[in-house]
């Protein structure tokens, strides 16, 4: 959930008719430049979740070098990965068993 979010370096002007002030020739708008930066404040869980990414992205990365340079660990990992993609199918056919099996 974003909770706010604040301008970046750009000009923004009021809308036509019934704005007043801003200078001449710009048919009686106001205009306002904004900050050079934006910011997003995240709620707690959006930043918890971002920060789980960050460290998970870091550790498959030093797992990935670890494979590429010491045998047994690649072993280890193309295991690992063949694991998952097995746990995956597996619990796609026990939802689709389960979905005939309650019609």
């Amino acid at each position: 959930m974003i909770k706010s979010i604040s301008g970046t370096n750009q000009v923004v002007g009021g809308g036509g008719g019934g704005c007043t002030g801003g200078g001449g020739g710009n048919g009686g708008s106001s205009w306002y430049q904004l900050t050079n930066h934006a910011s997003i404040d995240l709620s707690p869980n959006a930043n918890a979740a971002i920060l789980w990414a960050i460290d998970k992205m870091a550790e498959e990365a030093e797992l990935k070098k670890l494979a590429n340079t010491h045998p047994a660990v690649r072993a280890a990992y193309d295991a690992y990965k063949r694991a998952g993609e097995q746990l995956k199918a597996t619990i796609i056919l026990s939802k689709d068993e389960s979905l005939e099996t309650h019609r």
